[in-house]
Formats: structure tokens, C-alpha cells, sequence
């Protein structure tokens, strides 16, 4: 049976998110951008760095491997293309949807949601995996201290609501805020 992005059970959206609409060629934009991300995949130990040791080539690599979508409806197409297994898409879709729920409830601005094709070497050929986020940003009128707290709280949508246990980036980001570091 073939994958329909519009027939997919919606959860909970972000108000920004409530006309969850694709494009009319939803199906070649996601190949074309998932082709150009597995391309460019970023290597595990790349992505193992701390952000402020990557090299600028490094942080070119990272946006190439980056697909980014707007709409819930399209990150649910996309996670199916990925061939993952339904109940992995059910708790990410959770999981990332979570965390704009509640950047928006705190007046973030979201602007989607952002999946990195990583990969390790298995032998001779290459193993993919996908990090999943959502891109949020506080508007500029806002404090370092209450922008800190805000992300501190969609860091913890999450487990707050149940979805999924948050990842080990959601919490080394976590832990980057409690040190008074930015993000």
C-alpha cells in the first residue's frame, strides 16, 4: 500500500502546523532532498564533535545532510521514505512534535522540522542513521536568560508529555543551558 501523508493520523498540532498541508509533488521535493542528504551524509565521528569544534567545512557538511521540511504532514512522509519502522516514526513524530507544541506555546517562533543523515562505516559500505530536531528560534526582543529558559523547557516537552524519552542531544543540550552556555 502506498504512503499518503494526508491520510496519516494527526496528532496534536502546533497552531503554526494546523493546515499540515504538502506540496502536489510532495513525493519527488522528498527524494530530491533525501537523495542530495545521503549524498553528503556526515560521518559519525563528525557528528560526535562539540558544535564549536566543527570546522567550517564540517558545519558546510551538516547543512547539506539536512532535510528540512515545513509541515507535520511532510516529517511524516519523509520518516516513512526513510523506510523506518512504524513504530520508530510513531515515537519520533511524538518526540519532535512535543517540542514545537511547546516552543509555540511559549511564543518561540517554529520553522519546521530538520532530519541529518549521519552514517558509519559497516566494513565496506555505509550504515545510515537519521537525527531528528525541530529548527525553533526566540524572537530577538527577548533575554539570553529567558531565551535559556524557554529552550530549556521545549528541551523537556518531551518527557514531560509522555512522547518518547528524550535523546542524548536533548540532554547535552540541556546540560550546555544549566552551564550558562548558548546554544
Amino acid at each position: 500500500m502506498e504512503f499518503n501523508p494526508l491520510e496519516y493520523p494527526k496528532p496534536d498540532l502546533a497552531s503554526s502546523q494546523k493546515e499540515n498541508s504538502v506540496p502536489e509533488n510532495w513525493r519527488e521535493v522528498l527524494e530530491d532532498k533525501m537523495f542530495y542528504a545521503h549524498e553528503n551524509a556526515v560521518p559519525l565521528v563528525i557528528l560526535q564533535k562539540p558544535e564549536d569544534q566543527l570546522t567550517e567545512a564540517e558545519k558546510k557538511l551538516w547543512e547539506k545532510a539536512s532535510i528540512r521540511v515545513k509541515t507535520l504532514a511532510e516529517y511524516q512522509a519523509l520518516q516513512a521514505m526513510l523506510l523506518r519502522k512504524q513504530e520508530h516514526i510513531d515515537d519520533d513524530i511524538a518526540h519532535e512534535n512535543a517540542h514545537a507544541n511547546k516552543a509555540e506555546s511559549l511564543g518561540m517562533n517554529f520553522h519546521g522540522y530538520k532530519v541529518i543523515v549521519g552514517y558509519r562505516r559497516n566494513g565496506l559500505s555505509k550504515e545510515y542513521f537519521y537525527l531528528n530536531s525541530v529548527e525553533i528560534s526566540t524572537p530577538n526582543e527577548w533575554s539570553a536568560e529567558n531565551d535559556a529558559d524557554a529552550f530549556k523547557q521545549v528541551l523537556l516537552a518531551p518527557d514531560e508529555n509522555g512522547a518518547s524519552v528524550s535523546s542524548g542531544l536533548d540532554h547535552k543540550m540541556l546540560d550546555k543551558l544549566n552551564r550558562g552556555e548558548s546554544l
